[in-house]
């Protein structure tokens, strides 16, 4: 029990740095990789998630964003994270973000 009490304090504590760190920066979200690289070929593998699990340890909502340019046309994943309750925003900036990229991509 006394480690699960340890695991939420620093939970807790990594979720007000965050929060810190983004007033600080006057971000309304941030914007990072998915992945460190392309979407595997297949069904068989998702790929490495390893950056997302900063952000779903801080229970701030996140979203991913293809972006097709990889090799061979492979899409590349871009996420969007908000603030802790900041869903619906999230979700605004994302779908901008996302028109925007497909914008470009069609040229």
């Amino acid at each position: 029990m006394e480690h699960d009490d340890q695991r939420g304090d620093a939970r807790e504590a990594f979720a007000v740095l965050l929060d810190q760190a983004t007033t600080h920066t006057e971000a309304d979200c941030w914007i990072c990789p998915a992945t460190a690289s392309v979407a595997p070929i297949g069904y068989e593998n998702t790929g490495d998630s390893w950056l997302t699990s900063l952000w779903s340890l801080a229970g701030w909502p996140a979203i991913s964003i293809p972006v097709y340019d990889g090799p061979g046309g492979l899409p590349r994943g871009l996420q969007c994270i908000a603030r802790a309750g900041g869903d619906e925003q999230l979700l605004e900036w994302a779908g901008a973000l996302a028109t925007t990229l497909e914008r470009k991509r069609a040229g």
